[in-house]
């Protein structure tokens, strides 16, 4: 997977000159903007503006003083992003479908719509992307192993990525319906040592205070049905994504809750961006992208006759639309 990932964004490098073009997005120049200005001792949230979390700004910044003031440098660190992002998804496509699979998906995502431009673009799209993908991938090689340091490790990487850019949040409910319905007999709950007890507590806590108050048939089935998941694995997993959001907080900057999620909640935003243009920006991918989603349709009814529900590229896929035509505005970098 890294040779191809390596080979595939050398000729992106090779066929796009990252050190001609000025500017291939505003983005590029309001985060060189920030990183320079915090590489220079200005603070973030207070002195220097920023509707994101921290983390991709002090990245850019430390790439800088290690690399120099030079567009090409900044470039090459969301090039290198993406050598990370494609690894990481043929990863989870390998653990999943195998080797030929996760290589036809690596081709079919760098020769995406948009693809080569955002993987050399100075923006925080890529960042994010790699960061939570190597986490699903992570989480999967977990499950696959059963070593409890895979699970330490994408809840480092899920952090990482909401530190850089909250759309991962969505992501958040599949990852926890993934957790809970890991067998609770399965080696992956014997491999971390206070799993058993955790879920003996939440079984304790249902059978004492929700199961007796319950008349409701349809209700009580729910509560049996929560009974029997793996909430020793989710809380761990949980835990540790919050611990280490704390420790980014204190390496980086705590970020102003009113700055990074107020301009993207503002209700003047829908009145502001026409909502049928966000549509049919959003349709442009499957036009011009149609083989893609051609394949993506062939793998979800592959799934769908196996019968392997668990499949969180499945359920991404089904609940992102809904949430994108929901969310406005709606900008190409979204793909």
């Amino acid at each position: 997977c890294l040779g191809v990932a390596i080979g595939v964004m050398g000729l992106a490098i090779g066929m796009i000159p990252i050190g001609a073009i000025f500017q291939f997005d505003p983005d590029e120049g309001i985060q060189l903007a920030k990183a320079t200005l915090y590489q220079q001792g200005f603070e973030l949230y207070t002195e220097i503006w920023s509707d994101h979390p921290p983390l991709y700004t002090v990245i850019l910044s430390f790439w800088l003083s290690l690399w120099g003031q030079a567009i090409t440098a900044a470039r090459l660190l969301t090039t290198s992003f993406s050598v990370v992002l494609l690894c990481a998804l043929g990863w989870c496509i390998q653990i999943t479908a195998g080797r030929w699979a996760a290589i036809l998906a690596m081709i079919g995502l760098a020769s995406s719509s948009y693809f080569g431009q955002l993987s050399v673009s100075v923006m925080i799209g890529i960042p994010m992307m790699a960061f939570a993908v190597l986490a699903i991938a992570c989480l999967l090689q977990f499950e696959q192993s059963a070593r409890s340091g895979w699970l330490a490790a994408s809840a480092i990487g899920f952090a990482a990525a909401l530190q850089i850019k909250l759309i991962p949040i969505f992501l958040l409910p599949l990852v926890s319906l993934y957790l809970l319905t890991i067998p609770v007999t399965s080696p992956v709950s014997a491999s971390i040592q206070w799993s058993q007890r955790l879920n003996f507590q939440v079984q304790t806590l249902l059978d004492q205070y929700a199961l007796p108050n319950v008349a409701n048939a349809q209700l009580k089935s729910c509560f049996n049905w929560l009974r029997q998941r793996n909430w020793g694995v989710l809380i761990t997993w949980l835990g540790l994504m919050s611990f280490a959001s704390v420790v980014i907080f204190v390496l980086t900057a705590p970020p102003s809750l009113q700055q990074v999620l107020q301009p993207h909640l503002e209700p003047s935003l829908r009145q502001a961006f026409d909502w049928e243009e966000g549509i049919a920006k959003m349709l442009d991918p499957f036009a011009l992208d149609y083989d893609l989603v051609v394949w993506a349709i062939f793998g979800i009814v592959v799934l769908a006759v196996q019968k392997r529900w668990r499949h969180l590229g499945l359920w991404w896929f089904i609940t992102i639309i809904p949430l994108l035509i929901y969310h406005q505005p709606f900008w190409y970098h979204y793909h």
